[in-house]
């Protein structure tokens, strides 16, 4: 027989997240694992009872968006690996969730914002070869396409696209993801500067690394040890590379390849080689 306790538990738990109550939110998940856990329903099975099942991920599924609106990434990756088995294993017997389809694009993006390049088109692959009825037209849903385009843009190296995309989430939810991922294109598009000038003005590099005011990009700047001239309002880059072997650092001095010019063409390569080899897994 179902366990009417645990739909009770389900019911004040939705309305917690609902009102945002999210310490409440937090205690009851606590107390809901444990209970999960004796009952069998963290890693269950085919056998168990169908309407314990489908409390059992709901409130998982909750716990999957607490977890982001608390912007702990750690811990919603542990409930999605928790609910692959429920989405995978326990569709056969379960009626269709309709929080499946948004976890598994957070789960897409999640990858994507941790540059798990290989594990997202991993996971992409097996959803549109998947024969599941619950599977058909998933690439086109907007929770799935979301992050899918969004990988593209990036691979096409258009980060302003990418960047715009974000005003754009389909949920609240993607925003936690999607700041990590604009934190790793940010370094990405610094990196490129500090190869390709010898100073920026502020303004300039507030709008090039998509600050809203120049405070924030001062301190961006002082966290990558750009030298900073409050005068003139000028970030110069640091052209020096540390030698690993000596401990020395080697600057282009005049026009012939330096060891920093040898060691950046290395990592080039490195880069498109590994590249490579994850869309050769892929394939």
């Amino acid at each position: 027989m179902p366990d009417q306790h645990l739909a009770k538990q389900l019911h004040d738990l939705q309305q917690a997240y609902d009102r945002n109550d999210f310490q409440t939110t937090g205690k009851q998940l606590t107390a809901l694992k444990i209970s999960l856990a004796k009952a069998g329903l963290l890693f269950p099975s085919q056998d168990g009872d169908k309407e314990d099942l489908a409390v059992a991920r709901s409130i998982l599924e909750i716990g999957a968006f607490y977890s982001l609106a608390n912007k702990d990434v750690k811990a919603f990756e542990r409930y999605e690996a928790m609910l692959t088995v429920y989405y995978r294993d326990l569709s056969p017997i379960l009626p269709p969730s309709p929080l499946r389809r948004p976890i598994l694009g957070l789960a897409l993006l999640s990858h994507l914002s941790t540059s798990r390049i290989s594990q997202f088109h991993t996971m992409l692959e097996e959803l549109s070869t998947s024969s599941n009825e619950e599977d058909k037209d998933i690439l086109n849903d907007v929770y799935i396409r979301w992050p899918v385009e969004l990988e593209r843009s990036l691979m096409e190296g258009s980060y302003t696209k990418a960047w715009r995309a974000k005003s754009r989430a389909p949920r609240k939810e993607y925003e936690v993801l999607a700041e990590g991922l604009m934190s790793t294109i940010r370094n990405d598009i610094a990196s490129c500067h500090e190869k390709a000038y010898q100073s920026l003005p502020l303004a300039e590099a507030s709008r090039l690394l998509f600050f809203t005011n120049e405070s924030e990009a001062a301190q961006f700047g002082q966290q990558r040890g750009w030298s900073f001239s409050p005068t003139t309002k000028i970030f110069t880059f640091p052209k020096t590379l540390t030698d690993g072997a000596t401990g020395s650092s080697t600057t282009a001095a005049d026009g012939t390849e330096t060891a920093s010019d040898q060691l950046e063409k290395r990592g080039l390569v490195r880069k498109a080689l590994e590249y490579a080899t994850e869309l050769e897994a892929i394939v």
